[in-house]
């Protein structure tokens, strides 16, 4: 036997003994080269073979990380293109917020546990910020501050946009963003084409401005179906088309560049406006970052919407809005909305980018997500009912869970509650009756013995 198979077969035992645990990132290779005391073509001759085998998979510029040894079943949305609609679950949704903060743990919510957030980094811009006695103090009107817009203009470079400071302008984070897209563009009863399943803000603030939502079903890996928004744009007036195209909540898909091109092609013959809210783009499991449909717009079609909610911290309510020739307008409605967004979090934040420590914080992270999307995944698998499939994330730290039909996600939420546990159930996630046997599942709390035994609690109660 060859020695790359001997240390192939090493490596194979200790991740069949649970030493390295599926998503979790093995040694490098020059690591492995020294512990085992060979050369560098050694092990990587090792590693194709365990990739051959199933044990590992290479992540582009990251490593090699333990892989599923069989395919996870992936769910398949079952969704149907029907009319434009109001909002029907409006108060159920209230009512779950609510009832997240009387569980222990809660796992509907897709907010970072502290854990996953540059807390204390934060913390040291914050206390910063405080001393500058001529930010704090005062308004930031629109479009905001100026050095945190400059530290914008430097990261849309990463999604291949190339922006002036002067096109940004300071939200309270993505929904306003969204909302103030919105305004800008539709008006009372307009028909909104959505994702389904959707996040449940969207539909709140199509509710919310009096128009209605015409849902699009959408695939777990590749996004939203333009066939079917094609179809729907020939039957209705669509004004405008709000998609999460990278690491989508609630399914975790990213839509392939040619369908983001097809997007775009639609939109210029149907006259509509594509609302892009990105808020999950800088977290994918690849460390090459997606191209934005900003960037590949040339029509002036696009909106762009994003936060550092997911990034950073959720308590700063800091977002920004690219909003095109429509920029004169979304000043003055943000201005009528709220004056201007807070100044002392706009500029802790713009002193914490310019620190440089953020690119590593993300690297990081988006390894520790890709670790938690895999346990949390096979933790459900595990405990659920045969024929539980899940998708299949690219980043972020969301998943979608699809039970059997014969699950009712409605008993399943009310008999969590008395556990203390809270889940996001399939119905919040769209304006019609439908995903009455799905869930979303928040991966970012660290993975400890109280969140297993949830998993498990869920799963038996899934069972019954």
């Amino acid at each position: 036997m060859k020695r790359y198979q001997v240390i192939a077969g090493k490596l194979a035992e200790q991740i069949d003994q649970g030493v390295y645990v599926l998503g979790e990132r093995m040694p490098g290779i020059r690591q492995l080269s020294q512990d085992f005391g060979v050369s560098v073509a050694t092990i990587v001759h090792a590693h194709q073979l365990l990739e051959d085998q199933g044990y590992l998979e290479a992540r582009s510029r990251s490593g090699h990380y333990v892989a599923r040894r069989r395919p996870l079943p992936l769910a398949q949305v079952r969704s149907t293109l029907k009319s434009p609609v109001r909002l029907a679950q409006r108060q159920f949704w209230y009512a779950s917020l609510r009832d997240a903060q009387s569980c222990s743990v809660v796992l509907g919510n897709a907010i970072p546990h502290r854990d996953f957030l540059p807390v204390h980094a934060m913390r040291r811009a914050m206390s910063t910020a405080a001393r500058l006695d001529n930010v704090s103090p005062h308004y930031m009107f629109p479009p905001g501050f100026p050095p945190l817009r400059r530290q914008i203009a430097k990261r849309m470079l990463k999604t291949g946009a190339m922006i002036d400071p002067e096109q940004i302008i300071i939200t309270a984070g993505a929904q306003e963003a969204v909302r103030l897209a919105l305004q800008a563009v539709a008006k009372d009863h307009a028909v909104i084409a959505v994702e389904s399943p959707v996040f449940y803000g969207i539909l709140q603030v199509i509710e919310s401005l009096k128009m209605r939502a015409v849902e699009i079903p959408t695939d777990p890996q590749s996004g939203i179906s333009l066939q079917a928004l094609k179809l729907a744009a020939e039957q209705w007036q669509v004004q405008a088309c709000v998609v999460v195209p990278h690491h989508n909540n609630p399914l975790g898909y990213t839509m392939p560049n040619p369908a983001k091109a097809k997007l775009l092609q639609i939109a210029r013959q149907y006259d509509m406006r594509i609302i892009e809210d990105d808020v999950y783009g800088d977290l994918g499991f690849d460390a090459v970052r997606p191209t934005s449909l900003l960037s590949m717009d040339k029509h002036d079609r696009v909106m762009y919407c994003s936060s550092f909610s997911k990034t950073v911290m959720p308590g700063l309510r800091i977002g920004w809005f690219i909003a095109g020739s429509r920029q004169p307008e979304v000043e003055q409605l943000k201005f009528i909305s709220n004056i201007a967004s807070a100044s002392l979090p706009q500029a802790a934040l713009a002193y914490y980018l310019s620190r440089s420590g953020h690119e590593k914080y993300l690297r990081r992270i988006r390894s520790d997500y890709a670790h938690q999307m895999a346990l949390y995944q096979h933790a459900v698998l595990e405990a659920f009912p045969d024929q539980t499939k899940v998708s299949h994330p690219s980043g972020g730290f969301v998943f979608w869970v699809e039970c059997p039909t014969s699950v009712d996600i409605m008993q399943l939420y009310q008999k969590a509650l008395q556990q203390g546990i809270h889940i996001a159930v399939g119905p919040l996630f769209t304006a019609k009756p439908a995903f009455n046997h799905c869930l979303r599942l928040n991966v970012a709390i660290p993975w400890q013995r109280p969140i297993a035994k949830a998993i498990q609690t869920l799963g038996s109660l899934a069972r019954e």
